[in-house]
């Protein structure tokens, strides 16, 4: 897509690209460090893009990881028995694992090193498969290199770097549009795979009150919501974006089942909709 086919007044198009060159500043020199020393790699690993199609007739779960993912795992596991698509981001990889749960395909997009450590050793297996961003940290590359990897690079014309990704690297590589969160690439997966049907779950983007905020983000600026509910700005501008999915989707049915801040998407329980018994 170029920036002209997202159909964007010109006001929301200016504070697009006005963010994007924010982002860009921040992280380029990051992100073009982790491109120049996976170069290697992204030359020898299959691109994401040639299993496109590859999941048409089917229904997709994409699982985040929020706290709803755990509430819901009993009905995950249902999901993937039912032959359900699982399309899981990277920090719910080691909670899936651990119930018993082998996701069709897990994403990484982040560059920081820490990403290494969602994937714990004692669950990886060669037939576990990675979709791997062509920014994200070598040591990821390297732990995951008995697993099965596929890569890729994100289609954004509003951004200078993924401009130049586009420019320098084999178009083949560009699929996924990134967000603010992993699982907005998660999701366009799962409708460029051909899900017809695609539930979210752990895509809270919320906790419920302070008392429940992650750890990791305690120290980070929060934001109380009028209903005692607590997230972070990232999260609350990610959940404003999803809206993207069904107005530029209309084929696809999307549906969250995480009960938090996502916009734009029908509200469903996951025991109904993996049960059939939510008609649509």
């Amino acid at each position: 897509m170029d920036a002209d086919s997202y159909g964007y007044d010109p006001l929301t198009r200016y504070a697009t690209e006005t963010a994007n060159h924010r982002i860009d500043a921040m992280w380029w020199l990051k992100w073009m460090r982790n491109l120049k020393e996976n170069d290697q790699a992204i030359g020898a690993l299959p691109p994401l893009s040639l299993h496109f199609g590859e999941w048409s007739g089917s229904p997709c779960l994409v699982a985040g990881a929020g706290p709803s993912l755990e509430r819901n795992i009993s009905q995950v596991r249902e999901a993937a028995r039912r032959g359900w698509r699982i399309a899981a981001v990277d920090r719910a990889f080691n909670t899936l694992k651990s119930n018993g749960i082998h996701p069709d395909i897990t994403v990484t997009s982040d560059a920081g090193p820490g990403v290494a450590d969602f994937f714990d050793k004692e669950f990886l297996r060669e037939p576990d498969t990675f979709a791997l961003c062509v920014i994200t940290h070598p040591c990821v590359y390297e732990k995951l290199s008995g697993c099965r990897r596929r890569v890729f690079a994100c289609i954004n014309p509003f951004s200078a770097f993924w401009k130049y990704v586009q420019n320098n690297y084999p178009q083949g590589l560009l699929c996924l549009r990134p967000g603010y969160v992993v699982t907005f690439s998660a999701v366009d997966l799962a409708q460029w795979m051909g899900s017809r049907l695609v539930v979210t779950v752990g895509n809270d983007l919320c906790w419920p009150s302070y008392a429940d905020v992650d750890t990791r983000y305690k120290q980070a600026r929060l934001m109380h919501l009028p209903d005692g509910r607590v997230t972070i700005p990232a999260f609350h501008k990610a959940a404003r974006a999803f809206r993207f999915f069904p107005d530029h989707h209309t084929n696809v049915r999307f549906a969250d089942a995480s009960g938090g801040l996502v916009r734009g998407w029908e509200r469903v329980k996951l025991e109904q909709i993996v049960s059939g018994s939510d008609a649509a």
